[in-house]
């Protein structure tokens, strides 16, 4: 266990009018259908935005810095993905229990055909190699 004198510690308290866009995101964190705490979902999405910069940042391998930024662009594509199954494929989205209506600014053809590109990128990138060798990218933190 790491000690006290070790701990990064940024307190951060937000406070934003429950109107506000700001303010219904992060109610939406606070009450994430996961059972998530908004604290753990706000890590993984720090982790996933910022991690590699602060690697990079810190002078890390290139291997470790590689596999991180694989890392991170996997989560951050399974949630662009996520956003457009649920946000921009249906007309309406359920938030604390009002059908608020969306306008999708895609068709639903280029709907299908964002998601159609977004599987075969997503086949792309697990399946891409380095220096010609195939392989499947393990946890950036295995390599550390």
């Amino acid at each position: 266990m790491p000690k006290k004198s070790d701990l990064v510690i940024y307190d951060v308290k937000l406070r934003f009018a429950a109107t506000t866009r700001e303010g219904l995101a992060l109610s939406y964190l606070k009450n994430h259908p996961s059972s998530k705490s908004a604290r753990d979902l706000f890590v993984q999405m720090m982790m996933a935005y910022w991690l590699p910069f602060s690697l990079a940042a810190e002078g890390v391998e290139a291997e470790a810095l590689k596999m991180a930024g694989f890392e991170a662009i996997g989560e951050l594509e399974k949630q662009i993905n996520l956003i457009r199954r649920v946000v921009l494929e249906q007309e309406t989205v359920i938030a604390a229990h009002i059908e608020i209506p969306q306008k999708a600014t895609h068709s639903k053809n280029e709907v299908t055909k964002l998601s159609q590109d977004t599987v075969a990128l997503d086949n792309s990138v697990s399946h891409s190699n380095l220096n010609g060798n195939s392989f499947i990218p393990k946890k950036a933190a295995d390599l550390f």
